[in-house]
């Protein structure tokens, strides 16, 4: 909230990636590094993702990120070689 104006503003998609975590790699090279197919590990993922949250928000976070992954994958988006 601005607190001249006593009102909410939007943040920009700038101001919203500069609040984003720093990773301390880089997710496509440890995809690369993995040694398996993406599928299968995609498959791993789905089989045990439960076992590392506690609260159910998290497992409903995670549910809908495999839903769109899932989506991603099945799809005309997905090229060869390209990690969305």
């Amino acid at each position: 909230m601005d607190p001249v104006t006593k009102q909410s503003r939007t943040m920009t998609s700038k101001e919203l990636i500069e609040l984003q975590p720093k990773f301390y790699f880089e997710p496509s090279h440890l995809i690369n590094q993995l040694g398996v197919d993406l599928s299968l590990f995609n498959l791993f993922l789905h089989e045990n993702y439960l076992d590392f949250y506690g609260d159910i928000e998290d497992v409903v976070n995670m549910s809908e990120v495999f839903q769109e992954s899932d989506i991603i994958h099945t799809s005309n988006f997905r090229k060869e070689g390209v990690i969305f």
